[in-house]
């Protein structure tokens, strides 16, 4: 678990790695202007405080990334223009309109399987399957062949290939993703 520590001047990332040599805590302090977003899943957030004053935040944290604001509004918003356009083209199924809007919201499944993918460019259904539920999410469910089927007929940004266990999956973006 690495650990974000918010002081007046700047943020310090400290993490534990393994190494052959044993556990070896690695650090690194990043200015304030340098960070234009975080996303991050936070455990705990405990104040430091030295002398009764505020010094810092401390958060352990699952995961986390620096993210590019502007970018990913932009992004957000395309998907969204998307989603809409191509949901009154067609008569979609319910449960093909409700996964298609999951992807909207970043604490789903369907937005998680979709970072995945993107972020993957190819990727086989094993380890999909493998990232997916060490994220907490079931993809042993209908929902999750119902994602891909959004992912691919409805906003076109994946590609299926093959079948059982040589099933593999391509992200191909839209509009230069």
């Amino acid at each position: 678990m690495a650990e974000l520590i918010f002081r007046k001047d700047g943020v310090i990332y400290r993490d534990t790695v393994e190494t052959p040599f044993g556990q070896e805590v690695l650090e690194k302090r990043v200015d304030y202007s340098e960070i234009k977003g975080l996303k991050l899943s936070s455990v705990s957030v405990d104040p430091v405080i030295e002398n009764g004053i505020l010094k810092a935040i401390r958060m352990d944290v699952d995961e986390f990334e620096v993210v590019d604001e502007k970018k990913e509004i932009v992004e957000e918003n395309n998907l969204a223009k998307l989603i809409e356009k191509r949901l009154k083209e067609r008569g979609w199924p319910s449960y093909v309109r409700a996964y298609t809007h999951a992807l909207l919201n970043p604490n789903t499944m369907a937005a998680t399987m979709r970072r995945i993918l993107k972020e993957k460019k190819k990727i086989s259904d094993r380890e999909l399957r493998k990232l997916i539920k060490e994220k907490g999410y079931n993809p042993d469910g209908g929902a999750y062949s119902a994602i891909l089927y959004v992912l691919d007929k409805v906003t076109g940004e994946i590609k299926r290939m093959g079948r059982g266990k040589d099933k593999m999956y391509e992200w191909v973006g839209r509009n230069g993703d």
